[in-house]
This record gives structure tokens, sequence and C-alpha cells, in this order.
């Protein structure tokens, strides 16, 4: 099964193509999920944000893994369709406790859920739900295990032993409990916990349903218009914090483990030209330039029969998933410096343009900007600071072709884009 991911949004002729999202989900935890219903509180944050969430959940109290492993309902659950995540929560405590513990206990029935759900659906994503630890550390447990004693150690333990099961199951690693720890540091008034100092205040689902809207759809949720029930300011710090913490280290907590990812670079002479697929996890690549032609190999050579804006898209497909990158190829090409297009990098719209330039990046992020013209000489450079959507205004720049080179903290682009009036 071949599933479509997120479409690049592009102008072309001022129509927007972007394609909508929606994922199916299912739940499988105990009341640290069903608490504050941290799945409706997901579907909510996606709709503000247009995209859509359906879900269903096997959430009893108290539950294990192991538990799981033998309740008819859950599994019924994990037989209904074909989803496209399940998340798995364990018991809050049982991947705290001592490694050999976990080993026995715990591990082999996280194997066993996820062995279930890809003999349901072999592309299904398996996502495992990182917890926190309890406020105060694990009384219970502090004399027979002391490293549970206080928060910090307990939450350590967390993090071993989920970024394992990701690790052993070849799934995704939702780091909700180092979202609050990181909430917990830089804003300590923000009380994540219940009396109970175990179960997530309002505040504490908010920032869980933040990381797992980032991990499902490798986005920020900076500048989403839904913040539950707590304060804007508030929920706009907590989207920022927990955010950051799935997109900035996404190789630990494999959140791009399934997903191919369409990119290229062009080079050439004149009308000439020659992309070069640089997709990564893909299995099969597919070039479709209208009237000009396609070619499902990793390199498409054409002659443009003249100079222009040749609008095409690059599908980087494996065996479960699809993406789409929409672009336009401006030709000749500007023979001094190949283009780039790294594809979940930033995205320049519309191209050409009378003058203003729309940019879009999946991540906040603050950029510099350079504009060069076809003999390699600077005309103009600026600054944007950090948020998804920004814009270039080069209104006072003579109509033209030009080189676009915008520089980011972790990515550099380089595009050719043309000013018309």
């Amino acid at each position: 099964m071949i599933r479509s991911l997120f479409s690049a949004a592009l102008l072309f002729n001022g129509i927007a193509c972007v394609s909508a999202q929606s994922y199916s989900v299912l739940f499988i935890g105990n009341s640290y999920t069903y608490v504050n219903n941290l799945p409706q509180v997901l579907q909510s944050l996606a709709q503000a944000d247009g995209k859509n969430i359906t879900f269903d959940s096997s959430t009893p109290g108290g539950y294990t893994l192991q538990m799981h492993t033998q309740d008819a309902n859950t599994i019924s659950k994990i037989y209904q369709q074909p989803w496209d995540y399940v998340v798995i929560q364990a018991q809050s405590q049982e991947p705290s406790f001592s490694p050999a513990q976990v080993a026995s206990q715990t591990f082999p029935y996280a194997a066993m859920l996820d062995s279930m759900i890809k003999d349901n659906d072999s592309c299904t994503q398996t996502l495992f739900y990182m917890t926190w630890g309890r406020k105060n550390g694990d009384a219970s447990n502090c004399a027979s295990y002391p490293p549970v004693c206080t928060y910090a150690g307990m939450q350590q333990r967390l993090r071993d032993s989920y970024v394992q099961m990701g690790q052993d199951n070849g799934a995704m690693v939702g780091p909700v409990g180092i979202a609050w720890k990181n909430i917990i540091a830089t804003n300590p008034a923000f009380d994540l916990y219940q009396a109970d100092e175990s179960h997530p205040s309002t505040w504490g689902t908010y920032a869980a349903a933040c990381v797992f809207y980032s991990s499902v759809f490798r986005e920020s949720t900076v500048g989403i218009p839904y913040y539950f029930s707590i304060p804007q300011a508030d929920a706009q710090l907590i989207q920022g914090i927990a955010s950051s913490v799935v997109l900035d280290s996404m190789s630990t907590w494999n959140t791009e483990i399934y997903h191919p990812h369409p990119a290229y670079t062009a080079t050439g002479s004149g009308n000439s030209v020659t992309l070069t697929s640089t997709s990564t996890n893909n299995s099969s690549v597919n070039w479709d330039f209208g009237a000009q032609g396609n070619s499902a190999q990793p390199v498409f050579s054409h002659t443009f029969p003249a100079a222009g804006a040749y609008p095409f898209t690059l599908i980087a497909s494996n065996n479960c998933l699809s993406d789409t990158l929409y672009d336009t190829l401006l030709v000749p090409l500007f023979t001094g410096v190949p283009e780039l297009y790294p594809g979940r990098g930033f995205d320049i719209s519309p191209n050409p343009s009378a003058g203003i330039f729309r940019v879009h990046v999946p991540v906040p992020a603050a950029y510099d900007w350079q504009l060069f013209d076809l003999r390699g000489l600077p005309v103009a450079c600026g600054a944007n600071k950090t948020a998804r959507e920004t814009s270039i205004d080069l209104s006072e720049i003579p109509a033209g072709t030009y080189l676009l080179r915008l520089k980011g903290e972790q990515l550099v682009q380089t595009k050719k884009i043309v000013i018309s009036r």
C-alpha cells in the first residue's frame, strides 16, 4: 500500500496547490492517554491547521504492555482497519525499572504489539509514547531501585527505555517526557501535573498533543491557533518547546524512519538540463513535466524548446509511502551555480513573481538571504525572523532573472527566481 504524504505548497498561476493531510491513529495505553482526552486534543490541534486526524483508543486504567497483548479489545482494535499510526504507551512506571527488569517484563510485549500492528498492515507506523517521570520520583519503588527516587532519575530511565523500544522495533518515538523536561526547566510556573503528581494537567496534555502533531506531520505547531483550555501565551510557549524537541532530534526519535524525501539537483547548459534525484528513503522516483515528458529514472535529461518556467512534480516512493514535491524549473539555468532543492527545505513561491516572494519552512527558522544577478554580483540582502511563513520584498528590483540564496542555521538553499512585471 502506498499512501500519499505531504505535498509542498506552491503557487502556479495564482492557484495554491496543497494536499490536505489526513491520518488515522489508534492509541493503546492507559489513563495517561485518556485523561483530558489526548486523542481529541490532537485532533483539534490538527483541524486548526487544516489537517485531519481520525482516532480510536484502548486505554484501560493502569494497563501494562503485557496486559494489552492479552486484551481482546486491544487486539480487536489493532486489526480493525489499516491504521496510519498506532501510538503505544506503557504503564507509567514499567519502563523506568532496572534495565534487566524492563528487558524481561516490557520489551517483549512492546515487540509483540508491534508485530500485531505490522501483521495487520505492514505500512502502519508504530509510535511509542515516551511518558514523564513523576513530579518527585517514584516513592513506591525508590527503595528497591534508587534511580527512580527522583524525577530526573525516573525521567532518564523512561527516555532510555523508550528510545530502545524504538530502535529494537524500527519504530518512532514520541518524546513527550523530554518536552515536559524542557518545559519544567524553562517555565517552572507551568504545572504539568495533576495533584497526584503523576497524571497530566491540561498543560501537560496539550504538550503531549503538540509532540504527537510534530511527530505525525513532521511540522511545527508554532502559530496554530488552538490552545485547548489553557491561556494562549502559555500554549504558544509550549508549542515552541514541544515541537523543537521533536524536530531538532528527528534521528534520535526515528521520526522520519518510514518517510521518503523527494529532492533533486539541476545542472545544464542553455536549454539542456539534467535533473538528478537526491531523494532519500525511497525505492523509486517519478518525474512529470507534463508535455515535456516524464521519467521513472533517477536522472532526467531534457532539452526544452524555449526559455521559460516549466512546472513539474517529483514523486519519491517506497513500498508504503509516497511524497510529492511541486516545483518550477526556470530555463535556461544559471550556469555558474547548480540549483539545489533539498526536499523539506525552503519553499519559494510564486516564481515568477512581480516582486513579492513567499518563503515557507516546515520548522520555524530565521534565515539570511542574498540576491545575485546572473553575473554573480550581489544585488540585495536581508534577514527574516523566525516564522513558518515569511516574505521577501523585491518589488524595487528591476525585472529579470536572479539567483536567491537562503541560509538558515541548518540549511543553505540556492534557487533561481524571476521578477516579471
